[in-house]
This record gives structure tokens, sequence and C-alpha cells, in this order.
């Protein structure tokens, strides 16, 4: 699929994807400054493979990587439903002992197809190996039908898997508390009290061994490990003292809180997702989770790994809400929106009685209407191979390059040169403050070369008169990349 429609070129790519793994590369993070804003220090490791294979062996290998990602995605959500619908079969057989092959495809079509999973599919945005890591974790942390046979190695396994993915990229860290939540023990046995820690204990160790090492190097350098968020927290000298965050899509009401997923579920819109999208799914998972709920407590008890899902999928959507509402952060919770919703049209045509035929057509129905109906979103591509090849007027050695606005930091990843310094130009980092004045003494010094690569018609460049500098416009010229052909300038300052 990626191979014909071409290479990535999302926002974020270009924005800080390509610059972190590029700077952590090349040992830059004293060397630049800010250079692509808010998100100039995020934890680059799981943009690292990426970068490697596309320096190594070009674009598109680089691609091939990002369909092995998608495809053990899949291969992972697929072992996800077979074990769902194992402890469903155990309970309900002998009526669906050779039913449920089936079902966990179709659950997993269902999974797989949202307009989070598949719109993300073969980018870098690193939302499906955050997923897969937590989908994997909940093979371990599932309950089996018999609950003394959860064993305490597989929640620290389950727990560390979650962690890992924590560490790589925070947004994971929805998921992490939907865990910690299901698995409290709430009737405070003794046994459950040594589950919870063992999970918790994989989840720490787990979020140390792949974010431990850039959380540290970051607090040395600015005081706060994950700097500059949650600043309220940490208070970084060259912070906001503020804890933040992206809140463009966060409810304002609350029924909108309550009907969020409604606005999105039956025509496209813009309300979760910075392009338009049409998705039932997460609307379906709360419809499935009243539906296997009201079976549980009124007609007959389901198995305990549908609870524990049920439970997991509420609590984590809840954070999601709450925290972010960005539709792209949702990959797990389409996957579990599959299980629960095919889960529940299994376990109604049991108690209806319905012939496994009837259920086979129904699952499979629902599933090719699903995936027909969504409306994805498409981040971006541009045709292979040239797609980041740049044509550009050579930056002299030793120059101090300002990146005004966004995306343009990509740009540093592949200019050629020695010794240039790149500072990060934008409405952020430019607030009156301990970080303005930074950049004012770098900018100060007489000993370098200044210019300025931007976006024509860009309000930032305002920015640049307030530093007391001045474009040297005569001089510009035009900037020429595939990824990015929206009239990106070079122009020196004085």
């Amino acid at each position: 699929m990626a191979l014909n429609t071409g290479a990535d070129a999302n926002f974020d790519l270009r924005n800080y994807h390509l610059y972190n793994a590029f700077s952590f590369s090349n040992s830059r993070l004293d060397i630049d400054f800010l250079p692509v804003g808010i998100h100039s220090y995020i934890n680059p490791l799981i943009d690292l493979p990426f970068y490697i294979v596309y320096q190594t062996y070009g674009v598109f290998a680089a691609h091939i990587l990002l369909i092995f990602y998608f495809s053990v995605f899949i291969f992972i959500t697929f072992l996800f439903n077979m074990r769902v619908f194992d402890a469903i079969k155990q309970q309900y057989a002998p009526y669906y002992l050779f039913s449920f092959n089936f079902l966990p495809v179709c659950a997993t079509l269902i999974s797989i197809s949202g307009a989070a999973a598949i719109g993300q599919a073969i980018t870098t945005m690193n939302e499906i190996q955050t997923a897969t890591l937590v989908t994997s974790s909940l093979l371990f942390i599932l309950p089996t039908n018999d609950p003394h046979r959860q064993r305490l190695l597989a929640l620290m396994l389950g727990g560390y898997l979650l962690g890992f993915a924590v560490g790589l990229k925070l947004t994971a860290m929805i998921y992490a508390i939907g865990a910690v939540f299901t698995l409290f023990p709430w009737r405070g046995t003794l046994a459950g009290i040594w589950r919870w820690m063992a999970f918790c204990l994989g989840l720490g160790i787990g979020a140390v061994s792949s974010g431990g090492y850039w959380s540290w190097t970051i607090y040395k350098k600015f005081g706060n490990p994950i700097y500059p968020f949650y600043d309220g927290v940490f208070k970084s000298p060259l912070g906001d003292g503020v804890n933040g965050g992206d809140l463009r899509f966060i409810p304002t009401t609350m029924l909108d809180y309550l009907i969020y997923p409604l606005h999105w579920a039956f025509q496209s819109g813009t309300q979760a997702s910075e392009l338009a999208v049409r998705d039932p799914r997460l609307l379906l998972l709360l419809i499935s989770s009243i539906v296997l709920i009201s079976v549980h407590f009124f007609i007959r008890p389901i198995a305990r790994t549908l609870l524990f899902l049920i439970v997991f999928g509420i609590a984590s959507y809840v954070v999601w809400l709450l925290r972010f509402s960005i539709l792209r952060y949702a990959v797990v919770l389409e996957v579990i929106s599959g299980t629960l919703i095919v889960s529940s049209i299994a376990i109604i045509a049991f108690l209806l009685g319905l012939r496994r035929s009837i259920l086979y057509f129904l699952s499979g129905l629902l599933a090719f209407v699903l995936i027909s109906f969504t409306d994805r979103p498409n981040w971006g591509r541009v045709p292979f191979p040239d797609a980041y090849s740049l044509s550009m007027e050579p930056v002299p050695d030793g120059s101090i390059v300002l990146l005004v606005g966004r995306p343009v930091a990509f740009l540093a990843a592949l200019i050629p040169g020695r010794d240039i310094k790149y500072v990060g130009i934008d409405e952020w980092t430019t607030q009156p403050g301990p970080r303005l004045k930074v950049i004012s003494e770098m900018l100060s010094r007489n000993d370098h070369k200044l210019f300025a690569l931007f976006r024509l018609g860009d309000d930032q460049i305002a920015a640049i008169g307030s530093l007391g500098l001045t474009l040297e416009s005569r001089e510009c010229s035009p900037v020429h990349i595939a990824i990015d052909p929206g009239g990106l300038v070079f122009c020196p300052i004085r």
C-alpha cells in the first residue's frame, strides 16, 4: 500500500521525528537550542530505527521497516483476539466449539481498520509501535477463566511491555493508567496485591528501560525529565512553570464529554483529529461494553477476560478523553472495539439460540460495513524515490540557522555542513523569559553567519524582527524538497 502511494510526508515527520533522531545520532543536544520548539526533546529512541535505515539504505528501505511494524501489529492483534475468543469458547462450549476461528478474523479486521490505526499505517507517527506493545502487554495480563492461573511473571512481563511503550512515547500512559486501575486489588486480597505489585514493578522497569537514559539526560540539562511538559511539577529554569498540553480537542461541556464519539461516528468531522475522519468504532466500543455488562448482571455471567477488557477499555477511554481526546492516540481503543463488538454479537447469538451460520454472516457483514464506512485521514505522501532529496543553497560551515515556524526542522537532518547550529523561533521559544534570553545571547555573538529557514507567508516571520534582526530578502533562495513543496525559503539575516 505505502509503496504504491509513496513516502511518508506527515507533519510530525517534518516537524520533529526526523530531526530528533538526527540530533541524537549526531550528539547535538548541546549544540542546537529548541530547534523544534516544545517537541525538541521528546525521546528519540522510537525514531532511531527509521532514521538509521533511511541513512544507511535509503527512503524505500525505511518504509519497508514501517510495513514490518504494521505487519507485527496485525499479527499481535490477531493473537489478542484469538486469546479473548478462546476464553469465550471455553465458557459457551459446546455450542461454539467449532465456530470461533472465523470470529477472531472479523474482530481483527475491525480492530486494524479504524481511522486511527489504518490512518497511521506505514507512517512515522509511532502510534502503531506503541499500540503493538500495549496489545502484547494485554496478552500477558488478561485473566483466564480460572483466577488462580494468573502468574506473577506473566503480569510482570505484561507490565514491562506496557512500561516500555510509555518510555518510548508518553501518550501510551493512557493505557498504563487504565491497566493500573483495572488490576488494582479492590477486594484487598493478598494474592491480588501481589499481582498488582508485580505488574507495577514490570511497568516501572519497562519505562526506565526505554526512557530512563533520555529522561535522565534531559533532567540534567533542564531540570525536567520530560521537558518542557508538566513543568508545573518539575519547575525547569527554562520552563513556564505550568503543565500545559495539547487542549485543542478536549470537550468543553458535560454534554460534549458524554456524546463525544458521536461527532465523527456517522459523518466526517475534525472534532478529534486535525484531518476529517468518520469512524463509529469508539461509539460501538461504549455500546458493546454496556450490552455485555447488562448481560453479565441481568442474564448470565460473561468470561472474566471480557470483564477485564471492558473495565480496561472504559478506564483507558476516560483517561484519553480527559487528557487528549485526540483520535490518533486511540489505536488500542480501536483494537478493543473490534474485540468487544464481535464478542457482543457472539454472546447475543448464543442467548437467542441463533445458528452459527447467522453469527458468521452478521460478524462478517459488520466487519465489511465498518471497513467500507470508515473515512481515514491521509497524513501526506509523496512519490518515491526522491521524496527526501533536498535542493537549496549551501549553508556555510559555522553558521547559525534560525528555524522559523513549523514544520521546518526536518531540513536540519538533510543539510550538509559542519559546525552549523540550529535555533527554533516560534511563538513559544520567543516568549519573554529565560528561553528568549538564551536565544538572544546566542545571536548577539559576531562570530557566526546568520540565516533563516522559513515558509513564505508564515506569520511567525515577525518573530525575527522582534529579535532585532533583519532579513536580507533580496538574497533569499527557494528550498526544493518533495515532502514539503510549501514555499520554503533560505535567507541570510543581519
